[in-house]
């Protein structure tokens, strides 16, 4: 599949990134690398996280344009600022990547890997961090709430 100036505007999105949209993919963007190798999807990812479309991703998710389950190896990875409401990044390699300001709201992170993770602000607000590794991680400023599902045995600072 790919996705074209005509797919986001037929979904009314993402109308003030069009312009950035068609000037980086003039011949659409091919999300079939998604449902590929883990080779492929990786490279598709580290595109799309590279870009302003990281602030995209849950729309692409929630429309069904994309799966919510992403396959990448996300360590020292960019993220901040990138709109993963609603991801599955169970058992995700996410170690030392920057998720500060990031929206994690009811993300799936069980058992992902979050060791020096800078989640600075980011909103993990009903995220499902079951058995996620957080040794080193960098909390503050982060928002949750009693749908927060932590580690067991983790309690975090309130700020």
């Amino acid at each position: 599949m790919i996705i074209t100036r005509e797919t986001l505007e037929n979904f009314n999105a993402c109308s003030n990134l069009i312009g950035e949209f068609e000037q980086d993919h003039p011949n659409g963007l091919d999300i079939s690398p998604l449902w590929g190798t883990d080779e492929e999807a990786q490279a598709f990812w580290s595109v799309v996280f590279a870009s302003e479309w990281k602030r995209q991703i849950s729309w692409c998710i929630g429309v069904g344009l994309i799966p919510a389950r992403i396959r990448a190896n996300l360590s020292r990875a960019d993220l901040s600022e990138a709109n993963l409401r609603g991801a599955n990044l169970y058992r995700a390699n996410l170690i030392g990547a920057d998720l500060r300001g990031a929206n994690l709201y009811r993300a799936n992170l069980s058992e992902a890997d979050l060791s020096e993770a800078d989640l600075r602000g980011a909103d993990l607000r009903g995220a499902n961090l079951y058995r996620a590794n957080l040794s080193e991680a960098d909390l503050r400023w982060a928002k949750w709430n009693k749908h927060t599902f932590w580690p067991n045995g983790f309690e975090p600072e309130r700020n």
